[in-house]
């Protein structure tokens, strides 16, 4: 039985070999599982930046348009404030003119 105990030890290593190919694919699909969790994690990440970025951009275009809309106020009302001084001027330079100081 030479050849059987020979045969017996082959299948004994075929065995092996199967268990520890079976345990590395096992050990391969976890290790798959846990990075496509992650995948999915950093995909999350990513949505809440992007939407972040698109909240942050509308509040900035919002405080620019705002700004604009104060600049233009402040333009109006420094011609307004201009024009008043310009007619206060004219009112003394007549006042003065005429030595009307009533």
């Amino acid at each position: 039985m030479p050849g059987g105990i020979h045969m017996h030890t082959q299948l004994k290593e075929m065995e092996q070999v199967v268990e520890k190919a079976l345990e590395k694919m096992n050990h391969l699909r976890k290790e798959r599982q846990e990075f496509l969790h992650q995948i999915e994690t950093y995909e999350k990440t990513i949505q809440e930046k992007d939407l972040e970025l698109i909240r942050l951009r509308k509040e900035q275009q919002r405080l620019l348009e705002t700004k604009e809309r104060e600049a233009m106020h402040l333009l109006k009302e420094q011609g307004q404030i201009e024009q008043k001084i310009k007619n206060l001027v004219e009112r003394f330079e007549k006042i003065n003119q005429t030595g009307n100081f009533a």
